[in-house]
This record gives C-alpha cells, sequence and structure tokens, in this order.
C-alpha cells in the first residue's frame, strides 16, 4: 500500500529539477578508464616480458602427461605459473597502490564538481520558477554528506584493480597449464580489462545519480523546501514500470515514494541506473512583495 503523503498544495507549484552533470559524468568516467588502460599497457609489457623469458618452460610443462601435472612433480616454486604470477604479483601491488593514493583525489574532485552543478542546478531552478536569487553556504550537514560521497568513491575506485587481481591470475594459470600463446593470453586479458572499464563507466554514472540526488536534496533542505515531485526520466527500454507510474507524484523530500517493486520507499537516482529525479514544489508568489522578500530573506541566511 502506498503510504507517501502529502497532497500537492495549493499554492505551490514545481520548479525544474536539478540534473545530473553529464559532462561531470563523462570526465570521472575517462579518469577512471584513463588509470585502467595505463594499467593494462604496465601488466601487459611486463607480462609479455616474462613470457618470453619462461616460454620454453612452458613448452615443456605443455608437454608432460597430465598425471605428472596433477602430480605437480615439477616443484612449484621452479614452474613458468608461479614465475608469471609473481610477476603479475608485483605489478598489482604497484598499481593498487597507485589506485590507492589516487582515490581520494579522483573522489574530491568528483563530489566538488557535483556539488557545484548542483548548487548551481538548484540555484537556476529556483530562480526561474520565483525570481530569487540564492546563495549557499557550507553547512556542517554539506559538509556530512560531502565526506560520505568522498569515502564512496575513493572505495569504489580503489576495488578496480582489487577485482582485477583475481581474474588475471587465473587467466595466467589456465594459460600456462593449457600451453597457450601470447597472443591468446594477451586477448584474454584485454577482455578482462574492457570488463574493468565498462564498471568505471557504471560507477560514473551511477555515482553522478547518486551523488547529485543527495546534494540536491541538502540544498532544498537547507532553502526549507521540504516537498518535491517525482520526474520519470528514461533513455533506455528497461525503464522501470514503477517509476514511470510514479511521474508526476508529489512526496515529502526527507522520506522519498513508495516503490512497490522493492517494497520501500526511494528517491530517484537511489537503483542502479535510474535517471529519474524530482522538481521541487516552490511557493506560488502571488500575495504580495513582502512575502517575496520574507523567503528570499530565508534563503540567503
Amino acid at each position: 500500500m502506498n503510504t507517501s503523503r502529502p497532497l500537492t498544495p495549493r499554492n505551490t507549484r514545481p520548479g525544474k529539477p536539478a540534473r545530473p552533470s553529464q559532462a561531470v559524468r563523462a570526465a570521472y568516467a575517462k579518469r577512471l578508464q584513463t588509470r585502467l588502460d595505463e594499467m593494462r599497457a604496465s601488466l601487459l609489457w611486463w607480462l609479455a616480458a616474462e613470457y618470453k623469458r619462461q616460454q620454453e618452460k612452458i613448452i615443456a610443462y605443455d608437454a608432460l602427461p597430465w598425471w605428472r601435472k596433477a602430480l605437480r612433480v615439477i616443484a612449484l616454486d621452479a614452474s613458468p605459473a608461479n614465475a608469471m604470477l609473481t610477476a603479475l604479483r608485483v605489478r598489482m601491488r604497484q598499481w593498487t597502490r597507485h589506485f590507492g593514493d589516487a582515490a581520494s583525489d579522483d573522489a574530491k574532485w568528483f563530489a566538488s564538481s557535483t556539488l557545484g552543478q548542483a548548487s548551481a542546478g538548484v540555484a537556476a531552478g529556483i530562480k526561474g520558477a520565483t525570481g530569487i536569487s540564492v546563495r549557499f553556504k557550507t553547512s556542517r550537514a554539506m559538509q556530512n554528506t560531502m565526506s560520505s560521497i568522498v569515502a564512496e568513491n575513493a572505495s569504489l575506485i580503489k576495488s578496480l584493480p582489487q577485482r582485477l587481481g583475481v581474474d588475471l591470475e587465473g587467466l595466467i594459470m589456465r594459460s600456462v597449464r593449457s600451453g597457450r600463446d601470447l597472443g591468446q593470453l594477451t586477448e584474454d586479458i584485454g577482455s578482462r580489462f574492457d570488463v574493468a572499464r565498462n564498471r568505471a563507466a557504471f560507477i560514473a554514472e551511477d555515482q553522478n545519480n547518486k551523488a547529485t540526488e543527495a546534494l540536491t536534496r541538502q540544498r532544498y533542505q537547507e532553502l526549507g523546501i521540504t516537498r518535491v515531485t517525482w520526474v520519470h526520466v528514461s533513455r533506455s527500454i528497461q525503464a522501470r514500470e514503477t517509476h514511470k507510474a510514479m511521474d508526476g507524484r508529489p512526496f515529502l523530500l526527507s522520506e522519498g515514494l513508495y516503490d512497490p517493486a522493492v517494497g520501500r520507499k526511494i528517491r530517484p537516482g537511489e537503483l542502479p541506473r535510474c535517471r529519474c529525479q524530482y522538481a521541487p514544489l516552490l511557493p506560488a508568489f502571488a500575495q504580495s512583495q513582502s512575502d517575496l522578500a520574507k523567503y528570499e530573506e530565508a534563503a540567503n541566511a
């Protein structure tokens, strides 16, 4: 059952939503993907060099009977697979540190860029609907929101090489066991990095939507705006039917709107790949200039 409230008050009208910046999304994705591309080039160079050094051993290992391979007659420390894994792990540790060192700066850049875009979007929407120009200050609540965005994105950035490490070790072990050539190994590694690049693009899009919603909500709350309406946005044939039905429905910003598909209240952009937004319900200034002045004073406090 839908328990959302309230109905749209008669003395309010919706303003324009603050939309996620596609420029920030694209720039964020490019940052992450560029680091992955640099990592791929480095790993492939070192693995190719190690593969050539181990090639004779790999060929000899491949010629062994299966039962000798299964019993590991060749000492593990002397096996070509172990030498390849050692080379990989050395480079992976280096790149994991590199991603870790860059994660904080990248996350801070993303949060700051998103805050600027969200604040500008909120200010433009307010001015377009009411004629009021608002100025924002950095509140403690906004600092907390920014800190949470930075922490979440730093963690996601660090996870990119961590996820790759296990996959790449498996590829090398299978390549050595089956006697595959370097070309096939390079192709397989490239495919894993393509998956990682797609994940980086997803992180950029998903976090752009989530961060914009969180920062916009904080700005609205600072202005005393408590009610908004759901704005369905979709560029996909996989749009959620429940979100289509939510379009235009008002809800309390502090609560969200009930989504029967997930059985709880949510906000636009909260679910993966959700591009929905919300429009603020603003006072309709038709009474007097004194009412306008009072609201402007509160907005700029």
